[in-house]
């Protein structure tokens, strides 16, 4: 049996700029009409990011990026998405320790979601956020600070933090 997994992503709050040096405030809200450079990297995976351009947190006319996964094994089977553009660079000298975004589960499974960053020190993950099925659109916050990440094949949560690459 497959399972979808669909989850809504709006107005990622906090850092990063187009040149990838990361700045207080930054913004992804779609309202452009494209992905913002979230992506899943390979052609061939399914489910590759969408922007959706009606019914984000603000109503009718909000842009929002859809990301789909199929549950199970392999390719496509996790809601992923990625962004090696504007949500790179050194965030310890920014002084960003939390990422804010907007989520809205529209499937049938209850989501544990986490941030994983890449960088110089390895990967590190953030604390699972809990996304449950028909709540409508919630605010969740992701805390990046260097004590609170947790090594996913890293060995040093500041070196990430100054050059993230992913």
């Amino acid at each position: 049996m497959r399972t979808l997994f669909t989850f809504f992503v709006s107005m990622l709050i906090l850092t990063g700029s187009a040149t990838g040096a990361p700045i207080q405030g930054q913004v992804d809200d779609f309202q452009d009409g494209t992905t913002e450079n979230w992506t899943i990297g390979r052609p061939f995976i399914p489910n590759a990011p969408v922007n959706v351009a009606s019914g984000g947190p603000l109503g009718a006319g909000d842009a929002y990026l859809s990301v789909t996964s199929s549950g199970g094994f392999g390719p496509g089977s996790k809601p992923v998405t990625y962004n090696t553009v504007q949500w790179t660079g050194d965030y310890l000298t920014a002084g960003i320790d939390a990422i804010r975004m907007d989520l809205n589960n529209s499937g049938n499974s209850t989501l544990a979601l986490r941030l994983l960053l890449d960088g110089g020190g390895g990967r590190f993950h953030t604390s699972a956020v809990t996304l449950t099925p028909g709540g409508g659109w919630q605010s969740a916050t992701f805390s990046i600070a260097p004590g609170n990440l947790i090594a996913s094949g890293g060995f040093n949560a500041n070196a990430t933090l100054s050059g993230v690459t992913r």
